[in-house]
């Protein structure tokens, strides 16, 4: 251990003189969390119960690669949203599936960006246990952490890259 040291809990005692916040400090190996179903960093802490249930009603889609791909139900919304939206603009009916579509194409990208990352992992033998689609974008569910920064760093690097090569091919397929 190097002695660096990161914030794990930090519990507000506001004094009323000189409004101080004081912090719990841990060693930063016991800063990550392993549950059941995902990795996170213990700030603020968050009960087992809320990171298992946070994703419990998505809808299983398949999978690939042995990867199961997920659509949280909230997902439903943003297609409708952009369909009505685009009807009460009054831009008819073709403008606002050809809105819908262009919106799920994409979320095609978010989740090739996200197996991008799963697909990185498993290079360095992690096993993703599944892709969830959300409104704002994806999450791929990591059994655990890579050890080495460099293999975390590539990790991190390749879903990215996956958006340069989609650009990329974008950029040269269309006219």
């Amino acid at each position: 251990e190097t002695g660096l040291f990161l914030v794990q809990h930090v519990h507000k005692h506001v004094n009323q003189a000189n409004s101080t916040v004081s912090a719990v400090v841990r060693p930063r190996k016991q800063m990550v969390t392993r549950t059941t179903n995902c990795i996170r960093l213990d700030f603020p802490p968050v009960s087992r119960k809320n990171c298992i249930s946070m994703f419990k009603n998505a809808w299983n889609l398949g999978s690939i690669s042995g990867i199961k791909i997920r659509l949280h139900w909230t997902f439903v919304l943003l297609p409708m949203f952009i369909y009505f939206s685009s009807l009460m603009d009054g831009h008819g009916m073709a403008a606002a599936i050809t809105s819908v579509v262009f919106v799920l194409a994409i979320f095609g990208c978010v989740l090739l960006h996200e197996l991008g990352h799963a697909f990185a992992a498993r290079q360095f033998g992690i096993a993703t246990r599944d892709i969830i689609l959300l409104p704002i974008g994806g999450v791929a569910s990591l059994e655990r952490m890579p050890r080495n920064p460099l293999q975390e760093l590539w990790i991190a690097v390749a879903g990215p890259l996956v958006n340069v090569v989609i650009a990329a091919a974008l950029m040269i397929g269309l006219p």
